[in-house]
C-alpha cells in the first residue's frame, strides 16, 4: 500500500476547503475508513507535529541534535544541542519554524519563547510553546 506524507494530505484538504467549502470536504472525510480518519486527525495536530520535530530537523541538518524534552496537550519544549558553527540567526530560524508550524497545525493563542540559547551563553538552545 502506498504511503503519503501528512503534509501532502493536509495541503489537499486545505485546497478542497478553500475551493469548494466545508461540505464537500466533510463528504471526503466521511468516506474514509475509521483508521484513516484517526490518522488524518493526528497528522494535523500541534502535538503530532512536535512529536516529529527531531526527525524533521535531522532530515535537513547534519549538525546538532533536536530533542522534544516535554510535550503534552497544549505545550511543548524542544532543546537543540551540539550545534557546530551555527550563528544566532540559525536559532531564530528554528524558533520561527516552530512558531509557524504550530500555527499551521491549528495552535490557537500561541505563546512561545526562545528561553535559552548557546549564543547567549546557555548550554543548550531551548524553545518553548504553549497554546489553547
Amino acid at each position: 500500500m502506498a504511503q503519503v506524507k501528512g503534509t501532502a494530505v493536509q495541503a489537499s484538504m486545505r485546497y478542497v476547503r478553500e475551493r469548494d467549502g466545508e461540505a464537500p470536504l466533510a463528504r471526503v472525510v466521511d468516506a474514509l475508513s475509521d483508521a484513516d480518519r484517526t490518522a488524518l486527525g493526528q497528522g494535523g495536530s500541534p502535538e503530532f507535529i512536535i512529536s516529529r520535530a527531531a526527525r524533521a530537523f535531522a532530515s535537513y541538518y547534519d549538525t546538532g541534535d533536536l530533542k522534544v524534552v516535554e510535550s503534552g496537550p497544549g505545550r511543548a519544549v524542544v532543546e537543540l544541542t551540539g550545534l557546530e558553527g551555527g550563528a544566532s540567526q540559525f536559532c531564530e530560524r528554528i524558533y520561527g519554524w516552530m512558531q509557524r508550524t504550530l500555527e499551521l497545525a491549528g495552535a490557537k493563542n500561541l505563546r512561545s519563547a526562545h528561553s535559552a540559547c548557546v549564543h547567549r551563553g546557555d548550554a543548550t538552545c531551548r524553545f518553548e510553546g504553549s497554546w489553547d
